[in-house]
């Protein structure tokens, strides 16, 4: 009787010569598989990709710097509001602007002009973004620009044929494009900064390049058409719904908009929010200790006296902080508190 290991060897050599004569046939080179003749079938390879593009999910791309000084809690809250919406978030960085091949012009061209850091990360970031995006393109949004009614399908099925686009006019909250076209209008920026009179800025320079260019820099969606400020509003707490429309894609909370954000009664429902106790108490002044108070009706602020930018606020008796001090601690649960006014108020 054979013995069992010279049985099992034999069955062994049988399988490999077998798949030797597979190989073979179909003219596979195991050494060289960028030479592969026919490709190998794998099974159900349809419905594979098939699930896989129905799970893929887009990729909304943004862009931080410490020069922003953005706080950490409203980054966390801009990758979760648009992760919830059915995006995934990527954060780019000067790294990815040193992968452009044409960095070093850009930068030749700020130092010129004596861009100070700010705005200089400002202009990286397209840098960044045509370096790093796929070669089907992709959108980019400020770090305070959250979505409302945007859809994932657009994010996977570029608009304007992957044509770049400039969802809010010149002001570069929310953008997209292929990525040939990120690159072109990186290189536009380059050939157009020394036509460019005056302070040089991202949003300036692109409206000397829509003066220049028309619409030839791209598609151009209007101002408020697409993304619209946040805050406002109608009366306190109350949303101002006809700006809302469903055609709005994202709100941009902007640190710009801390008198909206007062006078609309948003960042006092913030501040007030709730602890074990109930409702936080809120104590609003004037510059000049006088106390700020509301109307009758609840519907508006009284007895104001001077701009927003002077008002002094006090959390549960702590010491007084200024309104733009104020601003910045809630910012990030400003965003999802007015983004859920607009579902709850515009909605019905």
């Amino acid at each position: 009787m054979m013995p069992l290991t010279l049985a099992l060897c034999g069955i062994c050599v049988l399988a490999v010569l077998s798949f030797c004569s597979v190989i073979q046939q179909h003219s596979v080179k195991l050494h060289d598989f960028e030479n592969v003749t026919i490709p190998i079938k794998l099974p159900d390879l349809d419905n594979i990709i098939t699930r896989r593009r129905v799970s893929r999910r887009p990729v909304m791309y943004g862009f931080n710097d410490r020069a922003f000084a953005l706080p950490i809690d409203l980054i966390t809250s801009w990758q979760k509001a648009w992760q919830e919406s059915g995006w995934e978030t990527r954060i780019l960085s000067v790294a990815d602007a040193l992968m452009h091949p044409h960095l070093p012009v850009l930068k030749a061209l700020l130092d010129e002009n004596k861009v100070d850091q700010y705005e200089r990360m400002c202009f990286y970031r397209w840098a960044a973004m045509a370096a790093a995006v796929t070669e089907e393109g992709g959108w980019m949004s400020d770090m305070d620009a959250f979505p409302l009614y945007i859809q994932p399908n657009e994010g996977l099925n570029l608009p304007n044929q992957g044509m770049f686009t400039l969802h809010d006019s010149h002001v570069p909250d929310l953008l997209s494009g292929s990525k040939a076209e990120w690159n072109r209008i990186l290189n536009l920026f380059l050939v157009s900064i020394g036509a460019h009179e005056g302070f040089l800025s991202e949003s300036t320079l692109i409206g000397t390049l829509i003066d220049l260019y028309g619409d030839d820099i791209g598609y151009i969606v209007p101002v408020r058409d697409e993304v619209v400020p946040g805050f406002l509003f109608d009366n306190i707490d109350e949303v101002a719904c006809k700006y809302y429309h469903k055609k709005v894609k994202a709100l941009h909370f902007s640190r710009n908009l801390k008198d909206e954000a007062f006078f609309g009664g948003f960042l006092e429902i913030a501040m007030r929010g709730t602890n074990d106790k109930g409702l936080t108490k809120v104590a609003i002044f004037n510059s000049d200790g006088k106390p700020v108070t509301k109307s009758v009706d609840g519907k508006t602020y009284e007895n104001v006296n001077g701009p927003a930018i002077s008002l002094m606020f006090s959390v549960e008796g702590e010491p007084l902080e200024e309104l733009r001090n104020v601003y910045t601690q809630y910012w990030p649960r400003l965003t999802s508190l007015f983004t859920n006014r607009i579902r709850q108020q515009c909605n019905a």
